[in-house]
């Protein structure tokens, strides 16, 4: 597990130190609790998105994007390649994806980060 590190006065930890414990909570999972909610309260009205790495894309758009590059190379026109399967896959993940069961959209980025990072904190 990787840690991150930030600056503060000897002022402001005591500060912090003596308001986790008045909320029976260790510094650490205090700070951690906070970090989330920040990211949480930070990006609700921010939208955000990041390129995926290949290890992020799941075995079932690896196998999307081999029948989009088939149909790419057989079809020429977008109506007869989707007419034959074929499917957009989305290249990175966002905080404001559309989610094609609902019709509303879904947070696959900052949501379960922040779920980790108060797992930690509160487990």
């Amino acid at each position: 597990m990787a840690s991150l590190t930030i600056q503060l006065s000897d002022k402001d930890l005591n500060l912090l130190k003596r308001i986790s414990e008045s909320d029976d909570r260790r510094i650490n999972d205090f700070v951690q609790l906070m970090f989330s909610r920040g990211l949480d309260y930070y990006y609700c009205d921010e939208m955000v998105s990041i390129k995926k790495t290949e290890e992020e894309y799941t075995q079932e758009e690896r196998d999307q994007q081999s029948l989009n590059a088939e149909l790419m190379n057989k079809y020429s026109t977008h109506d007869e390649r989707k007419e034959h399967g074929f499917k957009y896959v989305y290249c990175c993940i966002s905080n404001h994806e559309k989610d094609d069961c609902s019709g509303g959209y879904k947070d696959m980025l900052i949501e379960p980060i922040v779920n980790r990072i108060k797992s930690y904190a509160i487990q």
